[in-house]
């Protein structure tokens, strides 16, 4: 058995001698934890242990206990039992702890992962600014061999298109450019959107890129015009399982679609999907997850349901429906822009999914509903929406003849003295703030942005002549994100103000993400993990992520735990009690079971409610205690015995069997609702400080 890594400590390895012994003497330990099919693992759960008369890790390995295992088997070493790596030691608090034993190693920036999502989940506690960003995007590419019409960069209708290329410089990233600066970022980032302003395939070494930012175990995706998804290419994202591939595509004939994106050919775009899907499917893999953006022009949401069809049967599994963006450069666009009213295009989306649900097809378009109106004027929510000073154009030109327009199109070159008053507008909004009109956005502590030029911003959203917050180039990645002017973004942002030179766009339109989305961020990239590595996420950091509430919640939760927090500890101090380890996870009932009496002292001092609600939360886990928790083998048992007896009682025809499978049954739905109303949601038997605080007196957010 190798037990033991020779460089280990004396005592380390003493404890790794005893767990290895204790194994070896331990049929029952063997069996559960050791007995494993190839690439699959088991958590000893403390039902496990308690079930199997296991001791617990501390009596094993001694003064070390399970503190030693967490840092241990967590680390760099990979000590080995039964010749098997151990995979990882979830600390679960009051409940104790649990092994995981796996045929496979730890991936190499798991630990770092899992950093980044607690940091996270400290920072809505009330704790230090976010330590490192959940994602990066990477523009790659600035250049795009599209002119789509309602592209604001390169559109072949907009006269100021060569004005608007000249303004920033263009180009591609290089992968020597970026790995240095990007190294520590990347280790502990989740997610890695290689895309931005541009076509990221035009990139020639773009499969180069992808492998190098695979070595960081991130989640990989990007956006496309899906011009370039050759045979080579989809079995390539296939084999590299790049999570999600998103094609802008918009347009149910070949006329609607090339009039929009000039340069595109529909039937080509299209073929490129069915290979995709094709590649996925031969190769039993779930990634990359193909989705679609759909810009809602007038035209294409009258045909939505037939475009559903057309991509539901070439295995989209998703379609995104996004405003269309109108500038005073480009009037021709303005007539066609949709509005949402819930009996008209609310009625056509509600087809559109009906139709998706045989494919398995999402439509999402909250951005797009959430900008909708209900009894106002069209024109006039076209004009609140508009992005530029100009009155919006009535004129309605045919979407047919888009094409030929952009032949006509006499292009327009700014003079150096125009840019020059740009640039000065810029510097000036550089020091003006803006609030937003709903919930906060916090791009700012989750997101990092590079340009391919390598310069710096807190999300993909920002205005074009927005000002940078630092510079790849010479500087590393991980300074910049906790740099003077980053970090100065992200504390304006809880105070709900935004530098109008970044954020100016998306506030004045309400375009901006009014939620973190990390629940579905980390959705996405446990079920990736789980399919890539054959391995589950840690399910304590699992729970914590689960029970972050929005933004308005976290910026209520930081302002309970800065001001409320303190003074509940200073009540259990006072009371006798030792206040030095509770946090805003603490378990409530975990500080009553330390001394009832001192702890109700502490509470009747801190708040004239909190008596009674620790009270109520104690009897209530005192309920859960005395319910028998019936698991679902126990379930699956009786109701299979409740059948017996029924078809028993069919045969006998006894009122007996029939009144035992009637109170069978319902005692047993009855000790599952129960159970469930006293669990009203959380985990059960818990009760953490933070939610305590929260159901004594809902903070404020702050700003």
């Amino acid at each position: 058995m190798n037990a033991i890594e020779p460089a280990l400590p004396e005592q380390q390895r003493s404890a790794l001698d005893r767990l290895a012994r204790y194994i070896d003497e331990n049929p029952a330990f063997r069996n559960v934890a050791l007995g494993l099919p190839v690439n699959k693992t088991v958590e000893l759960s403390p039902d496990l242990w308690t079930t199997h008369n296991l001791k617990p890790p501390e009596e094993i390995l001694g003064p070390l206990g399970g503190d030693f295992l967490l840092e241990l088997l967590e680390g760099e070493r990979s000590p080995h039992i039964q010749g098997k790596p151990v995979f990882r030691c979830v600390r679960n608090g009051a409940q104790g702890e649990a092994l995981c034993i796996s045929e496979r190693p730890l991936p190499q920036f798991y630990r770092e992962k899992r950093e980044t999502l607690n940091s996270f989940v400290d920072f809505s506690y009330g704790g230090e600014l976010p330590k490192w960003p959940l994602e990066i995007f990477l523009e790659i590419s600035n250049i795009c061999d599209f002119k789509c019409a309602m592209c604001p960069t390169f559109s072949a209708i907009n006269p100021k298109r060569f004005s608007n290329l000249k303004k920033v410089d263009r180009g591609i990233l290089e992968v020597s450019e970026a790995s240095e600066p990007l190294e520590e970022l990347l280790k502990h980032a989740l997610i890695v959107h290689a895309f931005g302003y541009g076509e990221p395939t035009i990139h020639p070494d773009f499969r180069e890129f992808v492998d190098y930012l695979s070595r960081y175990e991130v989640m990989i995706d990007f956006f496309s015009h899906g011009k370039h998804l050759s045979q080579e290419m989809c079995e390539f994202l296939v084999d590299r399982k790049i999570s999600r591939v998103t094609i802008s595509f918009s347009g149910s004939t070949a006329e609607d679609y090339e009039n929009i994106y000039i340069g595109g050919k529909f039937q080509q775009v299209l073929d490129g999907l069915e290979r995709l899907n094709t590649a996925k499917r031969k190769a039993g893999s779930s990634f990359p997850q193909i989705h679609v953006n759909s810009i809602a022009f007038n035209h294409h949401i009258e045909k939505l349901v037939d475009f559903v069809h057309i991509m539901g049967s070439r295995g989209i599994e998703q379609v995104n429906i996004k405003p269309l963006s109108t500038y005073d450069s480009m009037p021709e666009l303005h007539a066609h822009t949709s509005i949402m009213r819930k009996n008209i295009e609310g009625k056509i989306l509600d087809r559109a999914r009906q139709a998706g649900q045989q494919y398995g097809l999402k439509i999402e378009s909250s951005t797009y509903e959430r900008q909708g109106i209900e009894d106002e004027d069209l024109w006039g929510a076209l004009e609140r929406r508009h992005k530029g000073g100009a009155p919006v154009s009535k004129d309605v030109i045919a979407v047919s003849s888009f094409k030929e327009l952009a032949r006509q199109k006499e292009q327009v070159v700014a003079s150096e003295a125009q840019q020059q008053k740009s640039v000065e507008a810029v510097r000036k909004r550089r020091e003006h703030y803006m609030p937003t009109r709903g919930a906060p956005c916090f791009e700012p502590f989750k997101t990092f942005y590079a340009s391919f030029d390598g310069k710096v911003f807190p999300c993909c959203f920002k205005t074009s002549d927005a000002e940078a917050l630092g510079f790849l180039r010479g500087n590393e990645g991980a300074g910049i994100w906790n740099g003077e002017p980053f970090t100065e973004i992200k504390e304006k942002a809880l105070e709900n103000r935004y530098r109008a030179d970044i954020c100016k766009t998306c506030i004045r339109s309400n375009a901006y993400p009014s939620h973190h989305a990390v629940h579905g961020r980390f959705a996405n990239y446990r079920r990736w993990f789980a399919e890539s590595f054959n391995l589950r996420f840690d399910s304590k950091t699992e729970l914590r992520i689960h029970q972050l509430p929005d933004n308005v919640g976290i910026l209520e939760r930081r302002h309970r735990c800065r001001t409320r927090l303190p003074e509940l500890k200073k009540a259990l101090a006072e009371a006798g009690m030792d206040a030095g380890d509770v946090n805003a996870e603490t378990d409530l009932n975990g500080l009553l079971a330390r001394d009832v009496r001192r702890f109700s002292a502490a509470m009747k001092a801190f708040h004239p409610d909190a008596a009674e609600l620790t009270k109520r939360e104690h009897a209530r886990v005192r309920a859960l205690s005395m319910l028998p928790k019936p698991g679902r083998k126990t379930i699956a048992a009786l109701l299979l015995a409740a059948v017996a007896i029924g078809l028993g009682n069919v045969w006998v025809g006894s009122s007996l069997l029939a009144v035992l499978e009637l109170t069978m049954i319902v005692s047993l739905v009855g000790i599952v609702a129960v159970r469930r109303l006293l669990e009203r949601g959380g985990k059960e038997g818990t009760f953490s400080v933070d939610r305590f605080l929260s159901a004594l007196e809902p903070s404020p957010a702050s700003g």
